[in-house]
């Protein structure tokens, strides 16, 4: 019987209809992110320079972050991710000298980057620091969460939570946007380091909104009080 014969025998009205609506929600409820930032955010702007580097070669970070664009340029960076994403920010802090305010979205953290991160602030090489997590890792690792907002916090940061899948740092006129997170990647990755003032505002204005709005209603883990060592 041909496909055809086959199609204009079913009995297409006695199927079970579907509905879309009474399917359960994923979430118990709305996206906080949503309802904390309100709406889309886009920013447009012109780059007079742009320069690319194919770095999946190499496995230092310090081989990889060899110089930060100058102003008005972008660097776009591919590297197989043979280090630690907070590596790549420690190496950029280096080659600027001391930051002032640095910010992070990040699905997650390890010991190292929060190792380091605390190191940034008890050295002076940050003033401070602002973290924005993802929900999920605050459930999946909620020990390394507690320590993380435990010590950051004691030293003046900002550590909140929401349900973001964002990968961004930023400090003074530096925008860092990527595929992959402080924590080890052991994956092909993209970066791109852009030196401009106007999207560095950008970035720096809706992590501060969306860090405030959710630190009103987030209540940080209490798991793992130890304290790291200044």
């Amino acid at each position: 019987m041909a496909l055809a014969d086959d199609v204009s025998e079913l009995q297409l009205d006695q199927l079970p209809s579907f509905d879309a609506e009474a399917l359960p929600a994923l979430f118990d409820e709305p996206h906080r992110t949503t309802k904390a930032l309100g709406r889309e955010r886009t920013l447009t702007r012109r780059s007079p320079g742009r320069r690319h580097r194919d770095a999946r070669r190499l496995s230092a970070a310090r081989d990889v972050v060899t110089e930060l664009p100058r102003a008005g340029e972008s660097l776009h960076l591919l590297h197989v991710g043979h280090f630690d994403g907070i590596d790549l920010l420690t190496v950029a802090l280096e080659l600027v000298g001391d930051g002032d305010h640095l910010r992070v979205a990040s699905l997650g953290v390890n010991d190292r980057t929060l190792e380091a991160l605390a190191s940034m602030l008890d050295r002076g090489r940050v003033r401070t620091v602002t973290l924005l997590l993802s929900h999920y890792f605050s459930h999946v690792d909620q020990t390394l969460y507690g320590r993380t907002h435990a010590e950051l916090t004691r030293r003046g940061g900002r550590v909140a939570i929401a349900r973001s899948h964002a990968k961004v740092w930023t400090f003074g006129p530096y925008s860092f946007e990527g595929s992959g997170n402080l924590r080890s990647c052991k994956s092909l990755e993209q970066l791109t380091i852009v030196n401009d003032a106007e999207l560095a505002a950008f970035h720096a204005a809706w992590i501060d909104e969306l860090v405030a709005e959710c630190l009103k209603e987030n209540r940080p883990c209490a798991a793992g009080s130890q304290r790291l060592k200044p």
